[in-house]
């Protein structure tokens, strides 16, 4: 892995390696490769303009979002960013700048972990993320369920 993205040809080199980082050797391959030609056939404007947007909205509006939320919260994480921002599985209890944000504003929320997994643990991993969420579902009560 380099310490840059390769953007010679703008969006979608820069769009196939980083959809490439999210996946690992759990993940189908037909399904990844699905997926990055899908991405990368995008017509540029609009993938750039929905990369812009993504960063933009988590950069300015994701904290105020979270901290206003009334409903219960929780987040499955599997992976972060590096200091070279390289996407890596996350390991046990490790955290993330990402999850102190999240529960500096919303102190309740329920964090779970998936290690060893990639971006997408719905697909890598999915018996795993409907246990936690069965098992999140459950917490709620009757009177938190309309």
């Amino acid at each position: 892995m380099t310490d840059t993205f390769d953007t010679s040809d703008g969006y979608p080199s820069l769009i196939a390696q980083w959809l490439g980082e999210m996946f690992t050797p759990k993940s189908n391959t037909e399904m990844v490769a699905q997926t990055v030609r899908r991405a990368v056939t995008l017509p540029p404007p609009i993938g750039d303009k929905l990369l812009l947007d993504l960063v933009r909205y988590n950069f300015v509006r994701l904290a105020f979002s979270l901290a206003n939320l009334s409903v219960p919260v929780m987040a499955i994480r599997s992976t972060y960013s590096n200091e070279r921002r390289e996407l890596r599985s996350m390991t046990g209890e490790q955290t993330t700048s990402y999850l102190d944000m999240l529960r500096a504003n919303v102190p309740a929320a329920r964090v779970e972990i998936i290690p060893d997994t990639g971006h997408s643990p719905q697909i890598d991993d999915a018996a795993q993320v409907n246990e936690l969420l069965g098992r999140f579902i459950g917490s709620l009560g009757t009177a938190t369920r309309a």
